[in-house]
């Protein structure tokens, strides 16, 4: 995930912005002093078919020109709506959090903020208790003409498709129409009131009551979940992780969004599955299905790519970007999920949809491996070098025994697919270095050269059993990422890695969260709980208003804001939460 073509997005965002006034902010080994401990955007999604994006109105100069507001609400099947809502009283915003309340609360100067979106439910609430009113809301939806509405006891109801009501107990509506833009101004004189935006023809409901029925869907939901070996922060922040994934799942379409920033905006396949991955571990298999299924739908179907994946899709239409460079470990785990989906429910007639799309990936797997031995040159997790990398060899390798492992289970032929796995594991000679194994391999004039650079990506391929941890080679990879890799407690993603700097970060080589959870997961499965329970402890204490980042800055060891939070850092730390056995 070098997300190297998203650098480019973000600072041109910027430069339209401000222009010139970033260049001091951009200098490089300067911290932005101005950091602030809570996100900068969230999603809110009531898991069936709505997903409002939220912005904290955190005055960032990353993203600036976002006050409180939802930018975006999407209503599944009809997609985007051209709506916005803009919290106009309150003050300016001092602090972010989701609860464990699947409530997202905004502290501000004058007051605090509450939305509120129960979990089936078509309406969204914004509550305000302000230290003194009024109570000022903006709804404004883009029309070519004035939109068609009807007024009722403290309701005002707008003829579109969808139908959208606006409830305010005790409040007024004040409309007006003006360049292409319909508003409404809802307004209440007391210091304590409430505004729901309900889609479709369902009655408001009473806010208290609301509330209640959000506490106990989001209660049942989390009691549902499986249980780790924590207490205190360390399970807080995991029930928050559960709740992040699961706000990041589009709930019509079943994708994830990389991150609810605007820099990763996207739904990534690699980044996708490993979150829905953590859903089913965690007891949320429907979730996880939701996901799988999506996937099946968007393999490439024809061609001489049938059978893999574009990189990465948009996330409120699933539409893939072709733009983005080429990674094939999308296929490898496409596989290993399923039969990890298979291995949670053993429910033979939710995986036998995936067999189609499993045996045209093998086919795709067996003619590449038949032409090279090895699957072919990608930009594979880091999105940097394009070369037989090591993360995407791996992975599908992973993902070929698993298919076979599947095939078996279902009384499918499985030679063939044992005998692909064999023949690619034996090309793969070429990644065995004496300090671990190597990052890529490249084709020269004598053949495959391969590079040991150190990469702590190298790490969770042996986490997910491609072989034994305590294998000289597993022993070497990790000591070597260990000792080069170490940075403020956590592991950077490789030897020089210059992600972040110049942009957010003070220095090279920040450290992630999904790459220290590699690290972690690795120490489980050796049965070393005091080692993984330090790293989760790690993440505790550098989470974000309750939540993971990306990355933490080398030198200051804050959340590096452009990319926070990070669905995939959730996942990960759901996996190693869920993996710790220790006292």
């Amino acid at each position: 995930m070098h997300r190297g073509v998203k650098i480019a997005t973000v600072l041109i965002i910027i430069a339209i912005v401000v222009g010139g006034s970033m260049l001091g902010l951009m200098m490089r080994g300067t911290r932005f002093l101005a950091y602030t401990n809570y996100p900068d955007f969230l999603l809110l999604s009531n898991w069936y078919n709505e997903t409002a994006w939220i912005s904290t109105g955190n005055k960032d100069p990353y993203f600036p020109g976002y006050n409180l507001s939802i930018p975006s609400l999407y209503c599944g099947p009809y997609g985007l709506l051209p709506v916005k809502l803009y919290v106009l009283s309150g003050g300016k915003t001092t602090g972010a959090e989701l609860t464990t309340e699947n409530e997202m609360v905004i502290n501000q100067t004058k007051g605090v903020t509450h939305f509120v979106f129960p979990p089936s439910s078509s309406q969204l609430d914004v509550s305000q208790d302000l230290t003194s009113g009024p109570v000022r809301i903006l709804f404004v939806e883009s029309s070519a003409y004035p939109i068609r509405y009807s007024m009722g006891q403290s309701t005002l109801t707008l003829i579109t498709q969808p139908v959208i009501t606006l409830y305010m107990p005790g409040g007024d509506f004040f409309v007006s129409f003006s360049h292409g833009e319909f508003r409404v101004l809802a307004e209440s004189a007391s210091r304590n009131a409430t505004l729901g935006l309900v889609v479709g023809n369902s009655i408001p409901m009473d806010p208290s009551e609301l509330e209640k029925m959000n506490a106990v869907e989001v209660s049942a939901w989390l009691n549902s979940s499986r249980v780790p070996n924590l207490s205190g922060k360390l399970l807080g922040l995991y029930y928050r992780s559960l709740l992040l994934v699961k706000d990041d799942q589009n709930p019509y379409l079943g994708c994830f969004v990389a991150s609810p920033s605007p820099v990763y905006f996207y739904a990534w396949v690699r980044d996708g599955s490993f979150s829905a991955m953590a859903l089913a571990y965690s007891g949320h298999v429907n979730s996880a299905l939701r996901y799988w299924k999506w996937m099946a739908g968007e393999v490439i179907g024809s061609g001489e790519d049938a059978g893999t994946w574009y990189t990465r899709y948009d996330f409120w239409t699933g539409s893939p970007d072709t733009s983005a460079p080429t990674e094939y470990d999308s296929i490898g785990l496409f596989q290993v999920g399923v039969w990890q989906f298979y291995r949670e429910t053993q429910n033979a007639s939710d995986v036998r949809p995936f067999v189609r799309i499993i045996n045209s990936s093998l086919t795709w797997e067996l003619k590449q491996v038949s032409l090279t031995g090895l699957i072919p040159e990608d930009a594979s997790v880091w999105e940097d070098d394009h070369a037989y990398n090591f993360w995407t060899e791996a992975f599908d390798d992973l993902g070929i025994l698993d298919s076979a492992e599947l095939y078996s289970a279902l009384g499918l032929k499985a030679t063939w697919v044992f005998a692909l796995s064999k023949r690619l594991n034996s090309s793969m000679g070429i990644f065995y270095g004496s300090d671990g194994f190597a990052q890529y391999a490249i084709p020269t004039s004598t053949g495959l050269q391969a590079y040991e650079v150190p990469d702590s990506s190298l790490i969770a391929p042996i986490d997910y059993g491609y072989i034994s941890p305590s294998s000289p080679v597993a022993i070497a990879t990790v000591e070597t990422a260990q000792k080069y890799l170490t940075v403020e407690g956590g592991l950077a993603r490789f030897l020089g890695d210059d992600y972040h700097y110049g942009w957010d970060s003070s220095g090279k080589m920040p450290p992630w969260i999904i790459t220290t959870m590699f690290l972690a997961l690795y120490y489980e499965r050796l049965g070393n709980f005091t080692g993984a329970l330090s790293l989760l402890q790690w993440c505790a204490a550098h989470q974000q208003g309750g939540l993971l980042p990306e990355a933490i800055d080398p030198n200051y060891g804050n959340p590096l804001p452009t990319t926070s939070p990070l669905t995939w850092s959730a996942a990960m730390y759901i996996v190693a939460a869920l993996g710790y056995a220790g006292k």
